[in-house]
C-alpha cells in the first residue's frame, strides 16, 4: 500500500511538472488532486454500483468486462489567462485498451457549452496523462464550470487530476 501511495504521489508530480514546464499558460495556482475527486456519472447503473471503487487515491473500475463513465470536477475561474487541465489514467488489464476522456464546459446550469475530447491507447499495466492546454472559459458567467468525463474501460483507473486556477 505504501508503494502505491508513493507511485500516486510521483504521478501527481509528473502531471504538475508537465503543466508547469510544457504549457503556455500562466500558472496562478496549481491544484493537484487524486482520483477520489471523481465520481460515477450514473451512480445507479448496475455495473457502476458493482465495480466502481475509490481505492488508494484512485478511481477504479474493478470489472473485467464492463465500462462506465465517471466525472471529475475542475475548479477554475474566468480570467484573462488560459488554463491547463490534466488527468493521469491507467490500464490495469493485461492487454492494450483505449482510454477516452473529454474536458467539458457547462454554463447556465447543465447546458454543455463545448467539449474537448482526447483518447490514448495504453498497453496493459501502463499509465499516461491526458492534458488539455490553453483552455479559457467561454463566458465570464460565474455559472460556467469544467468537468473531466472519462469512460473507464475494464480495470481502468484515474490516479490524479490537476489544473491551474
Amino acid at each position: 500500500m505504501k508503494i502505491l501511495k508513493n507511485i500516486l504521489s510521483l504521478f501527481a508530480v509528473v502531471i504538475a511538472t508537465h503543466l508547469l514546464l510544457h504549457s503556455s499558460v500562466s500558472v496562478a495556482q496549481l491544484v493537484v488532486t487524486n482520483g477520489y475527486i471523481c465520481a460515477p456519472k450514473n451512480p445507479g447503473d448496475e455495473a457502476t454500483r458493482l465495480f466502481f471503487r475509490q481505492t488508494d487515491g484512485a478511481a477504479v473500475n474493478l470489472s473485467r468486462t464492463a465500462t462506465f463513465p465517471i466525472v471529475c470536477p475542475v475548479v477554475v475561474h474566468y480570467s484573462d489567462f488560459s488554463h491547463a487541465v490534466g488527468v493521469r489514467v491507467g490500464n490495469g488489464n493485461t492487454f492494450t485498451q483505449n482510454l477516452a476522456c473529454a474536458l467539458e464546459e457547462y454554463g447556465g446550469g447543465a447546458n454543455k457549452v463545448r467539449t474537448y475530447g482526447r483518447s490514448i491507447s495504453l498497453p496493459g499495466g501502463f499509465t499516461n496523462s491526458i492534458i488539455w492546454e490553453n483552455i479559457r472559459l467561454a463566458s465570464y458567467n460565474t455559472g460556467n464550470y469544467l468537468v473531466v468525463r472519462c469512460i473507464l474501460p475494464p480495470l481502468g483507473y484515474i490516479t490524479t487530476v490537476a489544473w491551474n486556477e
